[in-house]
């Protein structure tokens, strides 16, 4: 009867114990293996034994690609909450497959990820309440079209450097309750 699992900062959790926990575990919604040591080959496993995952968080997995994030898109299909936080192989790469392929997404964290303006943008069609952009250096904040995220209640822009032309243009996000810019 498991559901949610939270196994993060789990060290010894690897690639073998994925094999364990797909073996014993069905039914799985929810999984956080923030700075675990699982590979390609265990996210992988996991991603398809468990295709109704809604929340995955694999944040401080610096070894996770684009090609992960890909696969965990293809087959997770109902995904609402994705943490990738720290996962600095991330790139637009993963943005757009999310973008196009995530129309359940709710809630979304890219903080120090190697993504661009670009990638953000091809976020703009899903129905994101929470964004989290902290210290993405390669975003030009300008360049984002704010008016597709309406939807947006809180989002996350702290350690960016951020104009005062780029914050009048958050004027647009007429839901969102909380920002944080910490310079």
């Amino acid at each position: 009867n498991l559901k949610h699992i939270n196994l993060s900062f789990c060290k010894n959790f690897t690639d073998s114990s994925a094999v364990v926990l797909c073996n014993n575990v069905k039914n799985l919604k929810s999984i956080r293996l923030s700075s675990c040591d699982v590979s390609s080959v265990g996210i992988n496993l996991i991603v398809k034994s468990f295709p109704d995952l809604i929340c995955v968080y694999l944040s401080f997995s610096t070894s996770l690609t684009d090609d992960d994030v890909i696969n965990i898109v293809n087959n997770c299909r109902k995904l609402e909450k994705l943490s990738l936080c720290y996962c600095s192989k991330i790139t637009d790469k993963s943005l757009k497959v999310i973008g196009g392929k995530c129309n359940k997404m709710l809630s979304l964290n890219l903080s120090y990820c190697s993504i661009t303006h670009e990638g953000v943008q091809a976020l703009g069609n899903l129905n994101l309440e929470k964004l989290s952009l902290m210290s993405c250096n390669g975003i030009i904040f300008t360049n984002i079209m704010w008016e597709k995220f309406t939807i947006l209640k809180k989002l996350d822009l702290s350690d960016n450097k951020i104009s005062d032309n780029g914050i009048q243009l958050l004027t647009v996000l007429t839901n969102l309750e909380c920002l944080y810019i910490r310079c």
